[in-house]
């Protein structure tokens, strides 16, 4: 396979090139394809982007690798992927360009996108005080108290008596055993507090619910809402065998959902509170990211492999499986290299919610670059 080894060799050069002007290579890549890598395919990008709360940067470079990868295992099987070829090649660019993208920021090559205008849009939520206090003093309360902090465990957690929405749609749901009482009201405070936090935040300021952490907070609680409804429906029929089982089975689905709600609150008080420090510097500032750069420039060269191999077959021999199969060999390799980011982000960071928190806003400057990139 000399001529494939040649594209992808030949490929990588010209991104390697570019490799010090994300924008540049986001012009090139574009012209190769301007039709299908149009401006709302990098607003798709920047959207998912900024939708992955709760693994940030990593987390979308996960989940898009991963499916391309099972794709590529199936070849061995099936046809299907050789019908796909520009579509996969054209996440793949996607996917290169936001590795791209992110190493510039890191490199400090590409600025932090934090003007006073910028400021202005993204923290609206937090003009006005009220209980947005906490998010001034960090994940916690006034107090001092982790409003996002871990649910109580042990017993049978009794899902909260309480209408997290209004409007009428209170389920009194309150476990079948009444153990851990006092650690049940407490997760019912907790939540209820961040409940009253983001109905004042979309209350002071409608546009917040397209923010990606308060539109999932919103979600989980119609969801919430939905099932302490059949749950209530069904205690009403129950006997008192089933009415324990409901208890397990509802309280145990609440507690997803209390959870979520945690860590999607505790995402949008770090984003916040970034937003706050980009004022005085960068998220940048105290660690050393050359490191981590340099972890990027490798995945980069996977994802160019796979860019190039799909631009092969798609090209000059399609139907050929083994340049496919003999990428999706390579899994394992391409699996190691994001453990390793996330680990070593968490390394440089301090800890694994600050590396959590570096990934969550390098995700959404990543996305910001893509928007303005495509406007031009």
């Amino acid at each position: 396979m000399a001529e494939l080894e040649h594209v992808i060799a030949g490929e990588w050069f010209e991104v390697r090139e570019r490799i010090h002007h994300a924008d540049q290579l986001f012009d090139f890549l574009v012209e190769q394809d301007p039709e299908r890598l149009a401006p709302g395919l990098w607003e798709a990008t920047a959207d998912d982007l900024e939708r992955a709360i709760e693994g940030g940067i990593y987390e979308f470079k996960r989940r898009r690798l991963v499916v391309q990868l099972s794709k590529l295992e199936e070849a061995a099987y099936t046809s299907e992927l050789f019908g796909a070829l520009a579509r996969e090649r054209i996440d793949a660019t996607a996917l290169l360009t936001v590795c791209a993208t992110q190493r510039a920021l890191l490199a400090g090559e590409l600025r932090f996108l934090s003007s006073e205008e910028e400021r202005r849009a993204d923290g609206a939520a937090l003009e006005g005080g009220g209980t947005r206090a906490a998010a001034a003093d960090g994940p916690g309360g006034t107090d001092g108290t982790p409003v996002g902090g871990p649910a109580p465990s042990g017993g049978t957690a009794a899902p909260p008596s309480f209408d997290p929405l209004g409007g009428g749609a209170s389920a009194e749901v309150t476990g079948a055993t009444g153990v851990n009482a006092a650690a049940d009201a407490a997760a019912n405070t907790d939540i209820k507090k961040i409940v009253t936090d983001v109905q004042e935040i979309v209350a002071s300021d409608p546009s917040m619910k397209m923010n990606a952490a308060i539109k999932n907070i919103l979600l989980q609680l119609a969801k919430y809402r939905e099932e302490a409804s059949t749950y209530q429906k069904l205690k009403e029929q129950a006997t008192s065998y089933r009415l324990e089982m409901y208890s397990k089975t509802f309280s145990a689905s609440f507690g997803k959902i209390f959870e979520s709600i945690r860590k999607n609150y505790r995402s949008f008080l770090d984003e916040q509170e970034e937003i706050r420090r980009r004022s005085r510097g960068t998220i940048l500032d105290d660690i050393e990211p050359r490191p981590w750069a340099r972890l990027i420039l490798q995945q980069m060269e996977e994802i160019s492999r796979i860019r190039s191999t799909f631009l092969f077959v798609e090209k000059e021999h399609s139907g050929m499986r083994e340049p496919l199969v003999a990428l999706a060999k390579r899994r394992d390799a391409i699996t190691a290299l994001l453990d390793r980011e996330q680990e070593l982000a968490e390394d440089l960071a301090g800890g694994e919610d600050a590396g959590h928190r570096l990934g969550r806003i390098l995700a959404v400057e990543v996305a910001r670059h893509l928007r303005a990139w495509a406007r031009e």
